[in-house]
């Protein structure tokens, strides 16, 4: 278990989560992007101090009667990675996604981002396929999978 860090969530995308996007994500989404979100179609949990200083968060999409949720950000600040906290933050919110039904997570990373592929690799995602020029930079993504 994590001394630093909390699971907190469900909850809406908040100004301070939508500030930690801009500020650490390498591609982060635009306020009107976040805004578009639904409370139907997310789930969103943090990942808090004891304090409640905002560490981090995941992003999922999620469909009503759908076993699969899709994960489209995770994000933990730069100097809590290599502490844990990653692992941590992962094994409670699989966790909660297993309490709510879901049985997998599958996820887009670009092909060039080595370090993220790693650690989803050591979380046990394996690699379905590779898809050419899918993000607008045309770089490549390579699309993954767990079972929870």
């Amino acid at each position: 278990m994590s001394i630093t860090g909390r699971l907190v969530g469900p909850e809406a995308p908040s100004p301070e989560v939508v500030t930690l996007d801009l500020e650490l994500f390498p591609t982060p989404w635009s306020p009107e992007q976040w805004g578009s979100l639904t409370d139907g179609g997310i789930l969103l949990f943090t990942w808090r101090s004891h304090a409640a200083a905002l560490l981090g968060f995941a992003l999922f999409g999620v469909a009503e009667g759908d076993v699969v949720a899709h994960l489209y950000k995770i994000l933990l600040r730069p100097e809590f990675r290599g502490t844990g906290e990653a692992r941590a933050f992962w094994a409670e919110a699989s966790q909660d996604l297993r309490r709510r039904g879901y049985s997998s997570v599958y996820l887009e990373v670009e092909s060039s981002n080595s370090v993220a592929i790693g650690f989803y690799e050591r979380l046990g995602f394996t690699t379905l396929r590779r898809v050419r020029s899918y993000y607008s930079n045309g770089s490549d993504a390579i699309m993954m999978n767990l079972t929870l």
